[in-house]
């Protein structure tokens, strides 16, 4: 259902022709004869699936009418995408601070793995990063941007940490000793960069790891304007999130898991792949008269995160260069 509401909202204009009922009938119509088993194992369509998808994209056609944004893929949370949220003229000088971050000598230019020079990251987290035991950190004050750099060299080394106990909520798999590894690591952490949201609009309070602040202190503010415009989106995810996977308000009571950790043994994942393949999951039909949670009313203008007055962001920019004998880019892995 979520695939089927994907592919429509990648249309052209279909905010308003999901809103049209003879345009919906016939999407309806393709939608049922579409070969839904070659895209999941033992999947199928009904027409009840297909009349909620169709009541939901009506629901969500309203809240872009209105915000603009777009939410996708709700899941235990949901992803928010927009085709209008920065005007022309940010863009413009977006591509503009990329042109500066990329006039540096060819054999600088950092391209990324994988990409066929398609793909040339601008900062990129992953470059000079919180090294456990290595890098130094100062934990007694904080370091401002304007005072960031007269500290270059200072602190005390970071110690490496002990691994910690990782827990899930309840009626979910504790992380084994291999899982734990991919969740985190001990011996870097990418590092965010201070954005205080309490004087009425962002500003970037801390280093952004690989930008300088003085030969890009515009690009600074060139961020601090795109993180505005994206808090809306950024605060629906997190509020529209199931409790055990979002940061809990002040007060908010966490339903820990157990303690102890359940090992998934090789044997357990071999029978999961076996029952898989065997059994046909046995979904009831979607509730005719299931509302769509959300509505234009929900997102908000101010006041994000439970009205939190700072966060902290991740910083990442890239670009990406086509050309007539590299046409197209077909992305990389999804991560965080």
């Amino acid at each position: 259902m979520l695939k089927l509401e994907e592919e429509i909202i990648n249309k052209a204009h279909w905010w308003e022709k999901v809103l049209n009922t003879d345009i919906v009938s016939k999407w309806k119509q393709e939608a049922l004869q579409m070969p839904w088993a070659s895209y999941q194992h033992n999947g199928d369509f009904t027409s009840k699936m297909a009349d909620v998808c169709f009541k939901d994209l009506a629901a969500k056609a309203k809240i872009y009418q209105q915000t603009k944004l777009i939410p996708v893929m709700e899941s235990s949370s949901c992803v928010i995408k927009s085709d209008t949220l920065l005007p022309n003229e940010l863009k413009q000088r977006l591509r503009a601070a990329a042109a500066l971050l990329e006039d540096v000598p060819g054999s600088q230019r950092d391209w990324h793995p994988g990409s066929d020079e398609k793909v040339l990251d601008l900062v990129h987290p992953s470059l000079w990063p919180l090294v456990f035991g290595r890098s130094r950190i100062i934990s007694d004050k904080h370091i401002t941007l304007d005072k960031c750099l007269d500290h270059c060299g200072s602190g005390k080394v970071i110690p490496e940490p002990k691994r910690p106990h990782l827990r899930m909520p309840d009626g979910l798999r504790s992380f084994t000793e291999d899982n734990d590894k991919r969740a985190l690591s001990l011996r870097y952490q990418w590092l965010p960069c201070d954005v205080d949201l309490a004087g009425g609009r962002p500003r970037i309070k801390s280093y952004i790891n690989n930008l300088h602040p003085v030969r890009y202190k515009a690009i600074y503010s060139l961020i601090e304007e795109l993180i505005a415009r994206s808090l809306p989106a950024w605060d629906i995810v997190c509020r529209s999130a199931r409790k055990e996977f979002r940061p809990l308000a002040d007060g908010e009571d966490y339903d820990s898991g157990s303690e102890t950790s359940s090992v998934f043994e090789e044997g357990e994942r071999l029978n999961w792949e076996w029952w898989s393949e065997t059994h046909k999951i046995n979904c009831p039909e979607p509730l005719e008269d299931a509302r769509y949670p959300l509505d234009a009313s929900h997102f908000q203008s101010e006041e994000f995160f439970n009205k939190v007055s700072q966060i902290q962001v991740i910083v990442k920019m890239a670009n990406m260069h086509l050309t007539p004998e590299k046409l197209k880019y077909d992305g990389g892995s999804w991560h965080v």
